[in-house]
């Protein structure tokens, strides 16, 4: 009986630690992937794993936490709830910054995120990623940002956006990236 509950917690910690990547994978949210119900419903944990380390938002992220999609208030939550540290690069509020959007509401959904400034050893981070995967500034300048801000988090991190091919070319296999 002991080897049998081995295997199945093995099995179901090998799952849980990939859960991130196959939702993204196949597009879909993580709830679903794990198939597990909305915590509203369940009373229980966002997601079908407990979620650890940092969570990154890129400007799609943090556009729809400001419109209060109901995915990216779901990550938010389970990350409240896990007491794991949300974070978004400083030059995400600009680039996110839409001006029909109520300032009130972009301000309330920032609030929600540690904001971190480029530091120049970001920067230069950024700078040595655009270098080492061949890709201009002028274009992916942003990203890198993101990337390298991701890259600085304490680990697992995990990045939510709307450009994964991007992203996972910018951050590598340290960091799962998932569509949002």
């Amino acid at each position: 009986m002991a080897i049998g509950a081995f295997g199945i917690g093995t099995t179901e910690s090998a799952v849980v630690g990939l859960l991130p990547q196959i939702a993204g994978d196949c597009g879909i949210a993580i709830p679903t992937a794990g198939g597990r119900r909305p915590a509203a419903r369940r009373g229980r944990r966002r997601f079908g794993c407990r979620v650890s380390g940092t969570l990154v938002l890129d400007r799609e992220g943090l556009s729809k936490l400001v419109r209060r999609e109901p995915e990216l208030t779901e990550w938010l939550s389970a990350a409240e709830a896990e007491d794991i540290r949300v974070v978004m690069s400083s030059v995400t509020l600009v680039e996110a910054r839409d001006p029909r959007v109520n300032q009130a509401r972009f301000d309330d959904a920032v609030s929600r995120v540690n904001v971190i400034p480029p530091s120049e050893s970001i920067a230069r981070h950024a700078s040595r990623i655009l270098s080492a995967v061949g890709l201009p500034g002028h274009t992916y300048a942003l990203d890198a940002l993101v990337a390298a801000t991701a890259l600085a988090s304490p680990a697992p991190v995990t990045v939510l956006t709307s450009d994964p091919e991007d992203l996972t070319m910018l951050c590598g296999p340290g960091v799962a990236v998932v569509k949002v």
